[in-house]
């Protein structure tokens, strides 16, 4: 979450700077400091200043300065205090240029004449860059926006957080996140975009119901496949006929979850509101991803049927699938004891075989393989 904070605060910060190694130390060293890479971004500082300077960073003085400020920005990074990372970096050139101009930062045991104890260059203040709002649920999912005032609007439904931005820049709209929970491990975006007819039929779905339970009546616009810089998603457009207001929902899957996330504004405010919302979803980012086996907390049993006839199987005692001869099945199972038994569907003279098996799952997505027929 740090580095997608720092990809949306880096322009403002790098439009403030003229300094060509200060530009490029900020560029090349913060993102070191971000993966708390020490000794990288105290390189990325030693070879552009040669670079740019045309000299090497010897002085034992400046680099116990150097390793200092690169420490303390460490620090305010983690706790997502970029101005003051980015004002320590700064500050860092203006004591190498002293030390350039004295000609002392390539020899090793000289000393400035004048000491950097107090020195301090503020390239940005907090408020321009700290300032940006970060609204986080459960560690789920992120928004990046804008400075301004944002305020989460109470719902009796569960489903949907809502959020009034008011930005800035003058634009005032609404943005949501709605989450529904799905069973199925095969939904997801690159599912839909291979599978045109379950995509089709699951896009119509959502225009016809769900956008008109959640919004009222309205006219859907045709789904579009978008491509953001964090995330796939389906675009849907959608007219709510009595408020004579537009949503635009962009819906996506995540940790066996279905999202869909809305921003919603006036037919008039529309456009301008529009741009401002496509903004702040090329800097929305979800949480970490977690496996459908992990987060379900399930196992997997492959099922393979020697057999050329085929066999029904039951999981405690369900029939949860007739397995055709000479294939395999999946099956998922929770963690604990799983009692399988399949039976001899076809093919036998008398009666039926039957095959019995136990299956221990311990942990999850743990993979177990039995078979059955002969």
């Amino acid at each position: 979450m740090i580095q997608i904070g720092w990809s949306f605060i880096s322009p403002i910060v790098l439009q403030k700077v003229n300094d060509p190694l200060t530009k490029e130390i900020l560029s090349k060293a913060i993102p070191k400091i971000i993966k708390e890479d020490i000794k990288g971004a105290i390189f990325e500082i030693a070879d552009a200043t040669y670079r740019v300077k045309n000299v090497k960073i010897l002085n034992k003085l400046f680099l116990a300065e150097q390793e200092a400020l690169v420490t303390n920005a460490l620090k305010a990074i983690k706790n997502k205090d970029y101005a003051t990372a980015v004002n320590d970096i700064a500050t860092l050139v203006t004591i190498s240029d002293k030390y350039i101009k004295s000609g002392i930062l390539d020899k090793p045991d000289s000393k400035l004449n004048e000491t950097t104890d107090n020195l301090k260059t503020t390239l940005v203040k907090s408020e321009e860059v700290n300032g940006k709002v970060v609204i986080e649920k459960n560690s789920n999912y992120y928004f990046f926006v804008p400075n301004g005032f944002v305020k989460e609007i109470e719902s009796k439904d569960t489903s949907i957080n809502k959020f009034n931005l008011n930005l800035s820049s003058g634009n005032v709209f609404e943005i949501g996140i709605i989450k529904c929970e799905t069973d199925d491990e095969n939904w997801s975006i690159d599912y839909l975009e291979k599978n045109t007819e379950s995509r089709d039929a699951w896009t119509s779905l959502v225009s016809q119901v769900f956008l008109k339970e959640k919004f009222g009546e309205g006219i859907p616009s045709p789904a579009s496949f978008i491509n953001t810089p964090n995330f796939k998603a389906y675009k849907l457009p959608y007219l709510v006929s009595a408020e004579a207001s537009m949503t635009t929902s962009y819906l996506t899957f995540h940790n066996s979850c279905l999202y869909m996330i809305y921003f919603k504004s006036s037919q008039g405010e529309f456009p301008n509101n529009f741009k401002a919302f496509e903004e702040i979803i090329s800097m929305f980012y979800f949480g970490e991803s977690i496996s459908f086996c992990q987060l379900k907390k399930i196992g997997k049993v492959k099922v393979i049927n020697k057999s050329t006839y085929p066999y029904d199987l039951y999981n405690n005692g369900m029939l949860v699938e007739t397995i055709k001869g000479k294939s395999e099945y999946n099956l998922n199972v929770p963690i604990g004891i799983t009692n399988l038994k399949a039976i001899q569907k076809t093919g036998f003279m008398l009666y039926p075989t039957e095959n019995k098996r136990s299956v221990t799952i311990k942990s999850p997505c743990q993979n177990e393989t039995v078979e059955i027929g002969f």
